[in-house]
Order: C-alpha cells, then sequence, then structure tokens
C-alpha cells in the first residue's frame, strides 16, 4: 500500500519545522545547544529546519517538549487533546506522548465507528500497521501521524505548555 501523503500534508509537516525552529530562534538557543538535548547531530537538526529531512516521530516529540511544546490533536472544533496520561513504569517521554496521541485518535475512530481496516485503507497503510500505531507498538512517521489524524478530520498542532513535561528537561517547583 502507499500512504496517502499530498501537498497540504507535506506543508502542515513543513509548518511544525519551521515553527520549531522559529522558537528555537526566539528563544535565543544555538542549533548546536539544541542539537546536543535532543542527542541528534546539527546538521539532523539542521535540515529538519530547513524540511530538507523529516524526523522521526519520537525525535518530533522530543524537539517540540524542549521549545516547551507539545503535539496536540485538534478537532473540527479547535479543541486540544491534552489528556493527562500518567507515564508508565519503564516508559520513556516519547513512549509516554505518544501514547496519548495515539489515545486520541482511537477514541476520535471508535466515536465514529470505523473499523481499523477502513481508516487503514483511508491512509493508505495496512490494517496491521493502523494496529500497531493506535497500540504504540511502533511510531508511524511524522507524515503518516499527520494523514492519520486527518483521515479522522483532526489536525496536529504545536501546544504551548500543560506539561507535564520530562521531568529531565523541566525543573520541578
Amino acid at each position: 500500500m502507499t500512504l496517502h501523503a499530498d501537498a497540504a500534508l507535506r506543508q502542515q509537516l513543513n509548518d511544525l519545522s519551521t515553527l520549531l525552529r522559529s522558537a528555537r530562534i526566539d528563544a535565543g538557543l544555538r542549533r548546536r545547544s539544541l542539537a546536543a538535548e535532543l542527542q541528534v547531530s546539527t546538521t539532523a537538526l539542521a535540515d529538519w529546519e530547513t524540511c530538507a529531512d523529516d524526523p522521526t516521530m519520537s525525535h518530533l516529540i522530543r524537539w517540540a517538549s524542549a521549545l516547551g511544546f507539545r503535539l496536540a490533536i485538534v478537532d473540527p472544533v479547535g479543541s486540544p487533546e491534552l489528556s493527562p496520561a500518567r507515564l508508565d513504569e519503564g516508559e520513556s517521554w516519547e513512549e509516554h506522548e505518544m501514547r496519548r496521541l495515539a489515545t486520541a485518535l482511537w477514541a476520535r475512530r471508535r466515536s465514529r465507528r470505523m473499523s481499523q481496516e477502513s481508516l487503514a485503507v483511508q491512509i493508505g497503510v495496512g490494517r496491521i500497521s493502523m494496529q500497531r500505531w493506535e497500540s504504540t507498538q511502533v511510531f508511524p512517521r511524522p507524515i503518516a501521524f499527520l494523514a492519520w489524524a486527518r483521515a479522522l478530520e483532526c489536525s496536529v498542532v504545536l501546544h504551548a505548555g500543560n506539561g507535564p513535561f520530562p521531568p529531565d528537561h523541566f525543573p520541578e517547583f
């Protein structure tokens, strides 16, 4: 199967990258410092910021978090889904955030009475991929994640603040 990713999805991913680049610049962070924090090369971060390459979903979550944002699912009414899922024992921050996002999309699919199979066909992936994404066994690529949200008439945005952020990144008060 071929993922149904069009120019609009590519532009949405590019817009997220551009917003994160602007946030880094506005915060006065050097690319080298942020890359070190993200544990990626400066070249990789530069490629993400210039849309020459896409981060993995895990890297996108971490990149947004490092700049004080969370990815949020926004329903057609415009309400962001920021469910306060708890961090499970042994779960990384990225796994926690992906589970939070996947849970919102799973609930949206269920409320629309769609099967995993029909949603997968609409996105252009196999049912097994859909099942693995919803159960967070695997993270989709960011472009596929955007296609997943769009198929459910939702969008993905950067939401400022409203932790909990990873305890190793933001100090506790």
